[in-house]
């Protein structure tokens, strides 16, 4: 059964939904942010929660709060200011883990020389590896990563966490037990 989204969220809370698609269980956990500072609580708290090795797609309309979470995601782990990676391909972050932070808005996924740019030492690191655009990446991606899709909603930020792959799923019901709503 697939749920629609719309008529289970209400405003300000978290829900999860699980659906079985080709014995690929996806988890996908839905929040809405009513202020960068709550996008970066949410960051925040994914941060702490991460172990090294794990890819996070982030995706959404320019605005969106993409960075404004990865700053979040930062926070969570021990490291100190993030920027917006405009006109930076790749930044690494040392703190309790390494960011690799990637900016893949002018990577073409048609391109085969996309991994010449380095993107492929990021992934299946000890660090964590946020990619802001990921959807430019679809082709090079591995099955198995977080995405995240921001977009803007009339009352702040609609944020889309989806689970692709096992390893994921604990880390949003976590979460799901642990954020606040902003309620």
């Amino acid at each position: 059964m697939t749920w629609s989204t719309s008529t289970l969220r209400p405003a300000g809370s978290f829900f999860l939904l699980m659906r079985c698609r080709a014995f690929v269980m996806e988890t996908c956990l839905e929040w809405t942010s009513r202020s960068a500072r709550e996008t970066v609580a949410l960051g925040f708290q994914l941060g702490l929660r991460l172990r090294g090795g794990e890819l996070i797609c982030l995706s959404g309309p320019l605005g969106a709060g993409k960075t404004t979470l990865t700053q979040g995601i930062a926070k969570g782990l021990d490291i100190g200011e993030v920027s917006s990676p405009s006109y930076i391909l790749i930044s690494e972050f040392q703190g309790r883990l390494p960011l690799y932070h990637i900016d893949a808005y002018r990577l073409d996924d048609e391109d085969p020389e996309v991994f010449e740019t380095g993107i492929d030492h990021c992934l299946g690191r000890s660090g964590v590896c946020v990619i802001e655009w990921a959807e430019r990446l679809k082709g090079w991606l591995p099955a198995e990563h977080l995405a995240i899709h921001l977009d803007h909603a009339r009352d702040g930020r609609l944020i889309n966490l989806r689970s692709h792959g096992r390893e994921y799923e604990p880390l949003l019901r976590e979460l799901k037990a642990r954020v606040p709503t902003g309620n």
